[in-house]
């Protein structure tokens, strides 16, 4: 098991599957990352050596923002939009669609949720 940013990877894992773990890393990322490093992105994670376990952690520090980090810029965004009372913030807002999908067939769920929320009387 190796423990990589507050989140436990396998060790009989590949590298690519292995860095999918973090939130904020995918295919494509870890695919990179393995290149980057100089090994197949097919070598299990019990075959890399300490060092090259250091070089996975700087090279993620350096380039990328993951978990907390990722989901704290996120959030913030999503506070923006709502602070500036966007359309995309009121969508979030009412727990619907933001890009454009439509709600008159779909999005059941988000529609069921708002439903359930407490509603203020009216005078």
């Amino acid at each position: 098991m190796v423990y990589l940013f507050q989140t436990i990877i396998n060790d009989n894992q590949s590298i690519k599957k292995g860095l999918q773990k973090l939130y904020g890393i995918g295919p494509k990322s870890s695919q990179r990352i393995a290149e980057l490093l100089g090994v197949s992105s097919k070598t299990r994670i019990d075959q890399l050596s300490q060092n090259q376990i250091e070089e996975i952690k700087s090279l993620i520090s350096k380039n990328f923002k993951i978990n907390n980090v990722l989901k704290r810029v996120k959030s913030e965004n999503i506070r923006r939009l709502i602070e500036i009372s966007s359309y995309r913030g009121f969508r979030h807002v009412k727990a619907l669609p933001t890009r454009g999908q439509r709600t008159r067939d779909n999005a059941r769920t988000a529609k069921k949720l708002l439903n359930r929320a407490p509603q203020k009387k009216k005078l």
